[in-house]
């Protein structure tokens, strides 16, 4: 085996199947902000979003009804994002952020069912936590992203207004994770009932999970250590 494959496969020891999709997930907050007010910038999200898109499905590789499923999601998403540019239509967006909401929420569920299943604490159990919460931040950017798009005025931005048509992505992952971690800086506001409910809904998700997976994290870790 090659020294390139010998530190690929070591890689996937360590992390297990959720370690390329946790770093594929930060690549969001630690790449592109270097390029998002660059010419480049939309096709590094996107090139972002389509590593997403593959780590996320290697996660269910191995199960084949969330295999379909997931398929079934991300095949319109990846269409209607890359469609973007060869046609200009609001219902292509509509269709990348509707099937992106559906898939990156899908993921996390399945995720999150298989950390809550684990009796050991593992690096694996680990990183799936925590991809299990990056998603439920990304889906729901998605999906205000959505909302913004078939309900113009739901969102107030501070620094221009209302938002637009536009790919809004970029400005909903800041909002999303701001409003899952309960900080609320308010330069982006939600006004329409709708985003207004799905934003205290993101903020209660992210507290009820922090609570719970801490409380599984060490009923697991006293359970093994009793067991050892």
């Amino acid at each position: 085996m090659s020294t390139a494959g010998k530190g690929t496969h070591r890689l996937a020891q360590f992390g297990g199947k959720f370690l390329y999709l946790l770093i594929s997930l930060l690549s969001v907050f630690v790449v592109y902000p270097f390029f998002q007010h660059k010419p480049i910038g939309t096709i590094v999200l996107d090139i972002l979003l389509l590593a997403m898109l593959g780590a996320g499905i290697y996660t269910v590789v191995d199960k084949k009804i969330p295999l379909v499923i997931a398929l079934l999601l991300a095949i319109p998403m990846f269409g209607g994002r890359w469609s973007n540019y060869f046609y200009t239509d609001p219902v292509l967006l509509e269709i990348d952020y509707g099937f992106g909401a559906m898939f990156f929420l899908f993921n996390a569920i399945i995720i999150i069912s298989y950390v809550l299943q684990q009796k050991n604490v593992t690096h694996d159990m680990i990183f799936g936590a925590i991809c299990g919460y990056l998603l439920i931040g990304l889906s729901w950017a998605f999906t205000y992203s959505f909302v913004a798009l078939l309900e113009p005025g739901s969102f107030a931005m501070a620094a221009s207004g209302q938002a637009s048509q536009a790919d809004v992505l970029p400005d909903f992952f800041y909002y999303s994770f701001v409003t899952l971690t309960t900080l609320g800086y308010g330069d982006i506001t939600p006004v329409g009932p709708f985003a207004r409910s799905l934003t205290t809904l993101e903020a209660v998700i992210g507290q009820i999970y922090l609570t719970v997976l801490i409380a599984r994290l060490v009923g697991v870790h006293i359970s093994q250590s009793y067991a050892k």
